[in-house]
């Protein structure tokens, strides 16, 4: 014989959500108040029926457990993701993303141990690096000056203070000071132990100045 249900539990205590109703944000608190009228009405609906007590208030735990994680998600979901956003002190600009040199070469990083290497070059007016290459990916960012590179095969590529490169690997190339005032540049290598940051040309391989 089946006793009529109830929105009592077990013990003959009313049936309570212990959880407060979050404010963080507008749709969660609707989601909440959603899922509390879904309750009541959920169990109004059953008890007009010959479902067991037990299996009612296990069915409505079941229904607003569904709805309180879907909320959780919309009250600290965007905590996680968007949480740079919420100190309007911090300003981000990305200043490079690429999977590739400026010449177009895939960046393939040097096996060994890792070893991220931090320079500050500093180039005078009208005078050259000379031709050199770059056994290990890295990317430079001009502070000062304007900076002329050029590679072998005659290609040039001309920098502000302001932006950033991608650097070649592997390849001949040279950086000229075209500014009346010293290029200033940034150079981080994503490098391995052991591993040369350049290897400047032999004279076997003199390219023209």
């Amino acid at each position: 014989m089946f006793k009529e249900a109830t929105s009592e539990d077990r013990t003959g205590q009313p049936l309570q959500v212990r959880h407060p109703i979050p404010s963080r944000t507008p749709a969660a608190c609707a989601l909440l108040q959603s899922a509390l009228k879904q309750r009541t009405a959920m169990v109004e609906h059953l008890s007009t029926g010959c479902i067991e007590p037990t299996l009612v208030g296990r069915l409505v735990t079941m229904k607003l457990y569904v709805r309180f994680s879907a909320a959780a998600l919309l009250l600290f979901a965007p905590i996680v993701v968007f949480a740079i956003d919420e100190n309007p002190a911090v300003k981000v600009t990305q200043l490079l993303k690429t999977t590739s040199g400026w010449d177009g070469k895939q960046i393939i990083y040097p096996e060994g141990q890792a070893e991220m290497t931090a320079l500050l070059i500093e180039i005078a007016p009208g005078e050259s690096t000379g031709w050199h290459e770059h056994p290990v990916p890295s990317f430079a960012f001009v502070l000062d000056g304007t900076l002329e590179i050029t590679l072998a095969d005659g290609r040039l590529k001309r920098m502000q203070p302001g932006e950033a490169l991608s650097e070649v690997t592997d390849t001949m190339h040279m950086g000229r000071a075209l500014s009346k005032t010293p290029v200033k540049i940034v150079v981080f290598y994503a490098g391995s132990v052991g591993k040369a940051l350049t290897v400047n040309q032999t004279n076997e391989q003199r390219t023209p100045q």
